[in-house]
């Protein structure tokens, strides 16, 4: 990497791919699981002779955490809504519809934008679309959004992303009052988001 680029190698979002072939995501969480766990990482990197990224964490001292058990909804959660499910990450889109059906729920998932406005246009029973941000294709999750409340207004969108919702909009991804769930989710975070989409409609 030149200079210019290696500065900038830890900021969310930037990329040297073209458009739908990186996200910029990939150094930036490297670099924030490291600060969480009171770490470190450096980048040593010149042209033509290659990268090396050093990851340095502490040693882990006395027990583990114990932790505590996952709290459950207040309510059951309303079932037999029809939601929408848009990730481009497989295994997420599973865990996610394996939580979504155990809530009685009907599912559909999509991998990408244009997925899942086909599948809004086949089902207009589908009355809430939970989409990642960070999408590959031509639109990302948040103008995915956008399209969705002009096309299909009956829908409530959720946004999902592993970054908070102040990291985004410090991108210019401004998600004003929309509903937001952070990733990685638990079952009683999904059911939760659910029931206020449902009761936002």
């Amino acid at each position: 990497m030149t200079q210019e680029v290696l500065d900038r190698a830890f900021e969310p979002f930037f990329t040297t791919k073209d458009r739908g072939r990186g996200t910029g995501l990939g150094l930036a969480a490297v670099y924030g699981f490291a600060r969480q766990s009171n770490g470190g990482v450096n980048i040593s990197s010149e042209p033509n002779r290659g990268t090396t990224v050093s990851i340095f964490l502490p040693f882990a001292t006395g027990e583990p955490p114990v932790e505590a058990p996952e709290p459950t909804p207040s309510k059951p959660c309303a079932a037999n809504c029809t939601v929408l499910l848009i990730d481009d990450e497989v295994d997420l889109l599973e865990v996610g519809s394996r939580y979504l059906k155990s809530l009685g729920h009907i599912i559909y998932i999509a991998p990408d934008a244009e997925a899942a406005l086909e599948i809004l246009r086949q089902h207009p029973e589908v009355r809430v679309a939970v989409t990642d941000i960070i999408l590959g294709g031509a639109m990302d999750g948040v103008e995915l959004g956008r399209e969705i409340n002009r096309i299909f207004p009956s829908v409530t969108v959720v946004y999902s992303s592993g970054f908070s919702a102040h990291a985004l909009s410090g991108k210019s991804m401004l998600l004003g009052d929309s509903l937001m769930l952070q990733k990685p989710y638990r079952l009683f975070e999904l059911a939760g988001i659910i029931e206020r989409a449902i009761s936002q409609r």
